[in-house]
């Protein structure tokens, strides 16, 4: 039986029908309300992408701010919202315009080179060489 049926056949009485109007009106309400808040975020992450970096991510993150004192780095927040749900959860990441050069744990240092003694020294030698045999032993043959 649908709701038209329901009300031809006068099953639906006026408390359901009154019921069934607040629902509605609380619905467009929320859904107005939510959409609000929405475009408030967002204006304020426009702004804060705008302002000065440092104090922005002080106020964030205080450990990653003091990474990030020296001005020649050139350091930017970009914001995005992420989430599945609302109210959605606001995520930032860092962009740094310096000549930064990225090593990942793939890429090799080289034998004899001043990085490779300090990992040694670090690590210790025991520990580094079982690190430099596992790395080889996961690489390609060599020629």
């Amino acid at each position: 039986m649908t709701v038209v049926d329901a009300v031809d056949d006068g099953a639906l009485s006026t408390l359901d029908i009154e019921r069934r109007s607040v629902n509605k009106i609380f619905k467009c309400w929320s859904g107005y309300k939510d959409r609000r808040i929405f475009i408030y975020l967002r204006h304020a992450i426009c702004r804060a992408e705008q302002s000065l970096t440092h104090q922005v991510l002080r106020k964030i993150s205080p450990q990653e701010a003091s990474l990030l004192k020296d001005p020649t780095l050139n350091a930017r927040l970009r914001f995005r919202f992420a989430g599945e749900n609302y109210p959605p959860v606001i995520v930032y990441k860092i962009f740094i315009n310096a000549n930064v050069q990225y090593m990942s744990g793939a890429s090799g240092i080289a034998a004899g080179s001043a990085a490779a003694r300090e990992a040694c020294e670090v690590m210790g030698g025991r520990r580094f060489t079982d690190i430099v045999l596992a790395d080889l032993e996961g690489a390609a043959p060599l020629p």
